[in-house]
């Protein structure tokens, strides 16, 4: 008689059935550059694309300049030549992918003053005998792309659906404040929302259904929350942060109008009864994840309830130190805690942006410079670990945004370009998911993360965050998903960990209620060389989990404890039992269990159809019992095999027995 024992199984936690966003990830494209970047005819974008169709084929690209209002209307009265924009939306949704469009009011013949002493790519309302001509090519471009049978582009598959505003209105990153010129919007912001009420009218009348969405300006404030100041205050009549606004800042500037201005927006986006001006708030919060929770704060407070979209997002420490060549400039971009010495201030003010930099691979006064130096020098150390810095901070920046009320988060810089690599004022050289073209866009760290990020989370439906701490460094977030929920946890209320083995947490422990006794803790890819995440179990106490956390976050999820049939290991009627993998088919990792009746050597491996191992998972003598191990869908050198059918094989003394198991790609 069989009797009822309760086994670990890798099932996830009841369904919770909610209305899901079709996609949440997406990409800034970075292979458009004027002058550097190949035409678009070239080969390099289709391998450019297969690679980030790698990561997820669901989301959405940003392409900058493709909307430039002047590119398609060259002069007033003129024929609208879509041209190119055409070969652009058939070239990326032929691989899966949805373009959303920047609507860019840069065509100068329809400026009041079509010379005025603006930056270069900035934009301007029309004058108000233009407010037509940009309606109706705001309105002309939805009708062509939003698939509803009514003049559309011929050959169009997948629709576009959002238009997005120029962004980065005020705060450019000289560090000059209200002294400068904004990076991209050259006139006032009256005239901003202006702007956006005349686009949202000509969105909505070319398509009445409402499937077409329009995301609002928005802003990029560097570092001005990065430490937390005043937290969790984010406005403050009295503080840190309104005494960085007024003037002290690294040039010691003033930031008061622009902070105005910024508020103005905000309000009035959140505000419909001056008329619509958006669907989403877009947002920029390039510095780190750290400066995410305060300037939503800020979102919410004005704008209101309006969803939150992330169309540009760069996560990794800037390499740009204090000077370069005679020409000064802001380390690491930190307009407002870079103190304005030379030579450099010692390096506390770093660390409270970072927490685990400068470190032992970065010891001068100048480690930004330094990090700089490296990366260009092509110190292997330095890039390991900035690679692998630039995995941590990408799941922590989206996580963040995603638990702090984002609905979508499109991540900048697809690739690297060999040109910024060289070019003195550039930053962005090394910061992006793969490498330059000249490089075959090699896959880095954070690319394998970001997979593994978008695999973790594509189908959730809500995000809280768990009260674990009073320290705005720690951080835990739940999210509930059809297939169960899983947790988000890191700390960097810590030093660097020794020798940079981030294995080693330095950050507080946590403990908080979980509705399982076991769980299933992912780690995340800092390794192109390695590129598949190590997986465990954590046990829970009394339904307690505790976990000293560090500045490496992981995934938690729960394994449900089932009740199945299994036979006691003095029923088997053999040497012993090989059980059936747990997913199957799986997708990221699988769990094999067998018993043995007695102490006996054991080997575990993974063949496919022709015959070939593909993995030798165990190989070892074992005593009497049960085990389980896992396998993550990879063979030997660590790539992940294809998707198909395969063979797992237990050999035990001189007996052996083997079963089938799908992957799923």
């Amino acid at each position: 008689m069989k009797t009822l024992r309760y086994l670990t199984v890798f099932l996830l936690a009841p369904i919770h059935l909610h209305a899901q966003t079709d996609w949440r990830f997406g990409f800034e494209y970075n292979e458009n550059w004027a002058f550097w970047s190949p035409r678009w005819a070239h080969p390099a974008h289709a391998q450019l694309l297969s690679k980030l169709a790698m990561i997820t084929n669901r989301g959405a690209i940003n392409v900058n300049g493709m909307g430039n209002w002047s590119s398609i209307q060259r002069a007033e009265g003129e024929e609208y030549n879509f041209a190119t924009p055409d070969s652009i939306v058939r070239l990326f949704q032929s691989h899966g992918f949805e373009l959303t469009w920047y609507l860019n009011c840069e065509a100068r013949w329809a400026w009041v003053n079509p010379n005025p002493p603006v930056k270069f790519g900035a934009s301007m309302a029309p004058a108000p005998d233009k407010e037509d001509d940009w309606q109706n090519f705001v309105s002309a471009v939805v009708e062509r792309y939003d698939g509803d049978g009514t003049e559309d582009m011929p050959g169009l598959l997948i629709p576009i659906r959002f238009y997005i505003m120029t962004g980065e209105i005020k705060f450019d990153k000289s560090g000059f404040g209200d002294q400068e010129d904004p990076p991209f919007w050259a006139d006032t912001i009256d005239n901003l929302l202006r702007l956006h009420r005349l686009t949202y009218a000509a969105v909505r009348a070319a398509d009445p259904s409402g499937n077409t969405k329009l995301v609002s300006s928005g802003a990029v404030l560097w570092d001005l929350y990065a430490d937390f100041p005043d937290y969790p205050e984010f406005d403050p009549a009295q503080g840190l942060i309104p005494l960085r606004l007024q003037n002290q800042s690294f040039k010691g500037n003033s930031y008061m109008n622009g902070w105005r201005d910024l508020k103005k927006m905000l309000a009035s986006f959140g505000d419909d009864n001056d008329g619509i001006e958006c669907d989403y708030i877009g947002w920029h919060p390039h510095f780190s994840w750290r400066v995410i929770d305060q300037e939503f704060k800020l979102i919410h407070a004005l704008a209101g309830n309006k969803p939150v979209y992330v169309d540009d997002m760069w996560s990794n420490i800037f390499a740009q130190g204090y000077f370069v060549g005679l020409f000064a400039t802001i380390p690491g971009e930190a307009q407002f805690n870079a103190p304005p010495l030379n030579p450099p201030a010692p390096i506390g003010w770093i660390k409270r942006l970072y927490g685990d930099f400068p470190n032992a691979l970065f010891p001068s006064l100048n480690p930004h410079d330094e990090l700089r130096q490296k990366l260009k020098s092509g110190n292997v150390a330095a890039m390991e670990w900035y690679e692998a810095n630039g995995a941590r901070q990408l799941i922590k920046s989206i996580v963040s945004a995603f638990g702090e009320g984002a609905e979508r988060v499109s991540f900048s810089g697809t690739n690297d370009v060999a040109q910024l690599r060289n070019a003195p004022f550039e930053e962005i050289g090394w910061i992006n998911l793969l490498g330059t073209r000249q490089e075959a866009y090699r896959e880095k760290a954070q690319f394998y993360t970001y997979k593994l990020l978008a695999e973790k989370l594509r189908d959730f439906t809500t995000v809280a965050e768990i009260n674990a701490s009073t320290n705005p460094r720690t951080r835990v977030y739940k999210f509930e998903r059809p297939r169960g929920a899983i947790y988000v946890l890191w700390s960097e209320t810590g030093d660097a960990p020794p020798n940079l083995d981030y294995d080693i947490p330095t950050g507080e422990t946590i403990s908080f209620a979980v509705n399982n006794q076991k769980l299933l803790r992912t780690r995340i890819i800092t390794s192109a060389a390695s590129p598949f995440a190590r997986v465990d179990t954590i046990a829970a106490n009394n339904n307690q989990v505790a976990a000293q956390l560090g500045h490496e976050p992981f995934f938690l999820e729960p394994i449900a404890t089932v009740a199945v049939a299994e036979t006691p290991l003095s029923n088997i009627p053999r040497a012993f039992e090989l059980r059936q993998n747990v997913p199957n088919p799986f997708h990221l990792s699988t769990r094999i269990g067998f018993a043995i009746k007695q102490e006996e050597h054991v080997s575990l491996e993974i063949f496919d159809l022709n015959g070939r191992r593909v993995r030798l998972l165990l190989d070892e003598k074992k005593a009497r019992g049960e085990y389980e191990a896992v396998w993550e869908g990879r063979d030997e050198q660590g790539s992940l095999v294809q998707a198909g059918i395969y063979f797992y094989r237990l050999s035990v003394g001189h007996e052996q027995r083997a079963r089938k198991i799908a992957v799923m790609r």
